[in-house]
């Protein structure tokens, strides 16, 4: 009987807390969901801000997607440097490019499924947050925010907001102590071709090439 009633106890916890996650939001993530993974694929222009006390920076990013195959390229200025960071998934193996400060460095791996990226865009945050609120800006966007997070891996709070017109992204932004970071979409673009998912090794002939 100890038991049974500890899995009652255990059971409504766990609809609590998935109850305070709205049903209108979940059903907005969903369809923003649907619309950001088109099987043509998908190419997103940002624009990205970071701060951390007294340091800021600015960049550019784009975002390439398409089933299960990703490819994000970053520009920073840093200090009057230009930093690139490229992130690459083509369904087999997945590879990270940096050039910082006169370092390139180019890591690939074997990967059976993506690993989750610092700059993923995530459309199932309702997965990851215990509580989260929605409001209307300007009349044309739905805002989310998301707080208490099950995991300890997770920012404290992250903040997406979806066009509600046609549910397409338009901007994250999340929290983490001191560390700030906004992405905006600038451009959206349907329609990818396979070949931008093709690791070329010609295009990094002063990487250091490092193999997993």
């Amino acid at each position: 009987m100890r038991k049974i009633v500890l899995l009652i106890l255990v059971l409504c916890a766990t609809m609590m807390v998935q109850a305070q996650i709205p049903a209108e939001v979940k059903t907005v993530l969903e369809k923003c969901g649907k619309v950001m993974e088109n099987p043509r694929g998908l190419m997103i222009d940002m624009k990205m801000h970071m701060s951390m006390s007294v340091l800021s920076f600015n960049g550019t990013m784009k975002l390439y997607s398409k089933g299960e195959k990703s490819l994000m390229t970053m520009t920073m200025k840093l200090m009057g440097k230009e930093l690139l960071t490229e992130e690459g998934y083509d369904g087999v193996q997945e590879w990270t490019y940096t050039s910082e400060f006169g370092k390139d460095t180019l890591v690939i791996k074997k990967a059976a499924k993506k690993s989750k990226g610092d700059y993923d865009l995530d459309f199932d945050l309702d997965k990851e947050y215990k509580t989260a609120k929605m409001k209307v800006v300007k009349d044309r966007y739905y805002e989310v925010t998301f707080t208490n997070p099950i995991s300890k891996d997770v920012p404290k709070s992250s903040v997406m907001v979806i066009d509600k017109n046609n549910y397409s992204f338009h901007e994250f932004r999340v929290k983490e102590g001191m560390l700030k970071m906004k992405l905006t979409a600038t451009k959206i673009t349907v329609g990818v071709s396979d070949q931008i998912f093709v690791l070329d090794l010609k295009k990094y002939p002063n990487a250091k090439v490092i193999r997993k």
